[in-house]
Parts: structure tokens; C-alpha cells; sequence
């Protein structure tokens, strides 16, 4: 594929009918360089990557960002916390939308995945279980947006 910007990418992706693909190394670099300079990303802190790392038995300090774009009214929950990848990576691993294995290769990046987003994805505020919604997420080796 030949994309100038995410939604360039988006658009072509969906034009083929699907939702996924499988980026080389030089364009899911680019591609977390464009989203890294939306300026309504969070970042999720240092703390809570090293619970994700937990969960999934990963080295301390092996995910180094994480960031999300919330949903306008998503920014921060009725409870007070600041939504970031922590709720939607444990409501998914909780909820077992996915398995642990999947969740746990995405991390650590057996294979450089985009998916094209649409409304955002749900999860839930660790700390209350409201729901958040994320319209787009990314670690160094994969991109939701």
C-alpha cells in the first residue's frame, strides 16, 4: 500500500473491504510517528505500563509508550482517572474479547498490525467500570486508529 497520512491509509484499507493489515517495519514506524503528533494523544504512565507487563509476564520496562486518543467525553471518566491503555488492554484481557496469547504477541510485536477504527473502542475505567471509548491506540508495534 502507498499512504501519505492514517486516513489515507484508513481509506484504502476499508476500500478493500477489510480492517487489518499487516504493516512492514519502515511503515508501522511512520505510521507511529504520525500518530504521535496528534496532540490529543495521552500518554499511559509509567506505572501502569509495568502492570500491563505483569499481566502478560513481560520484562519490566519492555512496553516503553502507549498512548490513546479518547473519545470526546472520554477524556477523563465521571470517577476522576484519566483513561489511557491500561482499560482497554485489561478490559479486553478480562472480558476475554481476546485471548491472553494474542494480547500478549501484540505487545511484544511478533507482527506490526493496523486496524482501521471506525466509532472507537469500549472498555471499561479500572477503577469504576464505567465505560471509556478509544478512538485510536498504539504501541510500537501496533496501531488502532
Amino acid at each position: 500500500m502507498n499512504w501519505k497520512s492514517v486516513e489515507d491509509l484508513k481509506t484504502q484499507l476499508m476500500q478493500t473491504g477489510r480492517m487489518k493489515v499487516v504493516l512492514g517495519e519502515k511503515d508501522i514506524v511512520r505510521l507511529i510517528e504520525q500518530l504521535n503528533k496528534d496532540k490529543r494523544a495521552i500518554d499511559t504512565p509509567r506505572e501502569e505500563l509495568r502492570y500491563i507487563e505483569g499481566l502478560f509476564n513481560l520484562p519490566l520496562g519492555f512496553i516503553e509508550s502507549f498512548k490513546v486518543i479518547p473519545k470526546p467525553g472520554s477524556e477523563k471518566c465521571e470517577c476522576g482517572r484519566v483513561p489511557t491503555a491500561l482499560d482497554i488492554v485489561y478490559s479486553a484481557f478480562s472480558k476475554q474479547i481476546h485471548p491472553r496469547e494474542l494480547i500478549r504477541d501484540t505487545l511484544i510485536g511478533v507482527t506490526n498490525i493496523f486496524e482501521a477504527a471506525k466509532d472507537g473502542r469500549t472498555g471499561e475505567c479500572l477503577s469504576c467500570g464505567r465505560p471509556v471509548v478509544m478512538f485510536s491506540y498504539w504501541t510500537n508495534s501496533y496501531a488502532y486508529a
